[in-house]
């Protein structure tokens, strides 16, 4: 996370060749990944980086259209076909739906704080919740589980963006830039 804030001057860069690097570098870095890190995703997050860069205008319509399919090439290859046809429907989820309902609006303004904490509290929740009950041996069972721990990780992610999140939003606002 603090990777993608330090790399943003680079990505929006006046200078093409810079954000290339970036973009570059960024999707080679799968190379180096180890387990479930950042790093292994990194082709879907270009996607969506990719995404902001032509919704802020940062970039033209061909540089959006040939990066994303150059990209779209690299997800199938680093994360195969289930997760690539999952990141490419949410990418053109993403680039021409428009979401206007309070639900999907929540779920945005909380996204960030979810996004970080979704693995500790799911993880947790699982862990916790395995020990209290048992009916996580049938497919209904497992599927009632996910959906408690998705809950949970709403409902942190909620306390977690009031108290966390915006405060802090708030006070970097009043940081002369």
């Amino acid at each position: 996370y603090i990777l993608i804030g330090l790399l943003y001057p680079l990505l929006t860069h006046a200078d093409k060749y810079v954000m290339v690097a970036t973009l570059s570098l960024i999707s080679a870095s799968y190379l180096i990944a180890i387990d479930r890190t950042f790093f292994v995703y990194n082709s879907l997050f270009v996607l969506g980086i990719l995404i902001f860069l032509y919704r802020q205008q940062f970039v033209g319509k061909r540089f959006f259209v040939i990066s994303s399919l150059i990209t779209m090439m690299l997800c199938y290859v680093q994360r195969g076909g289930i997760e690539f046809s999952a990141g490419i429907l949410f990418f053109f989820m993403i680039l021409f739906c428009q979401f206007r309902h309070p639900i999907a609006s929540f779920l945005g303004a909380i996204s960030y704080s979810l996004y970080i904490t979704h693995n500790v509290v799911g993880s947790s929740s699982e862990i916790i919740l395995k020990r209290l009950v048992s009916f996580h041996e049938t497919e209904l069972g497992k599927l009632a589980m996910m959906m408690i721990y998705t809950a949970a990780c709403i409902a942190f992610a909620s306390l977690f963006y009031k108290y966390v999140e915006s405060p802090f939003v708030r006070l970097a606002r009043k940081v002369p830039s």
